[in-house]
C-alpha cells in the first residue's frame, strides 16, 4: 500500500512540468528517474535537472544506467544520453558498473571487465555471454586528455540487447 502510494505521488510529480526536480535528494531522484523511464515519461524538468546532474559528477552508475538503458524516448532524451555517455567513460570502473547492472537486469552471466591505468589514462575491456557465446568483447582507451575533452564512448554490447515489439529491452518478470 505505502508502495502505491509512493508511486502515485512520484507519477503526479512527474506530470507536472513545472516540477522542481533540484530540490530532491540523491536517491529521492532516482526514484523519479526510475519512475520516469518505467512509465516512458519524458518531463522536460526532470531531463534539464538529469543534464545538470550529470555534468555537476552528483550521478552515479545507477543514473547513468537509467538514461542509457532504460529511458525510451529517444529524441528527448539524446542529449543527456550523450552526456551520459561520456559521463560513463570518464571515471575508471563506472562503464563497467553500468553494463553490469544491464546484465543483472537482463537475468545474463555477469559481464567479464578489466581495466588498467598507465600513461595518465586508463583501458576497460568488457565482454557479456549471450546464448553460450562471448559478445560485446571490446575495449576503450581513455587517455587524460580525452577526459579533459569530454570525449569517449562505452563499448557496452547494447546491439546485443533483445527488445520487444515497442523497441525497449524486453525486461525479465520479477
Amino acid at each position: 500500500m505505502e508502495k502505491d502510494r509512493a508511486r502515485q505521488e512520484l507519477r503526479a510529480l512527474l506530470a507536472d512540468p513545472a516540477a522542481g526536480f533540484a530540490a530532491l535528494s540523491g536517491d529521492e531522484f532516482f526514484a523519479a528517474l526510475k519512475q520516469a523511464c518505467q512509465d516512458g515519461t519524458a518531463n522536460p524538468a526532470l531531463i534539464a535537472d538529469c543534464e545538470r546532474r550529470i555534468t555537476s559528477h552528483e550521478v552515479g552508475p545507477r543514473e547513468l544506467h537509467q538514461v542509457l538503458f532504460a529511458a525510451s524516448d529517444r529524441h528527448a532524451w539524446a542529449g543527456v544520453r550523450a552526456l551520459a555517455l561520456a559521463a560513463a567513460g570518464q571515471v575508471p570502473g563506472t562503464a563497467v558498473a553500468v553494463v553490469g547492472l544491464e546484465a543483472q537486469l537482463l537475468g545474463v552471466a555477469p559481464m567479464q571487465a578489466t581495466e588498467s591505468a598507465a600513461d595518465g589514462g586508463f583501458t576497460a575491456t568488457a565482454s557479456l555471454e549471450r546464448d553460450g557465446a562471448r559478445r560485446g568483447q571490446g575495449g576503450l582507451r581513455r587517455q587524460q586528455e580525452d577526459r579533459a575533452a569530454g570525449r569517449g564512448a562505452v563499448a557496452a554490447g547494447r546491439a546485443h540487447r533483445p527488445s520487444g515489439a515497442s523497441g525497449r529491452p524486453a525486461r525479465r518478470p520479477p
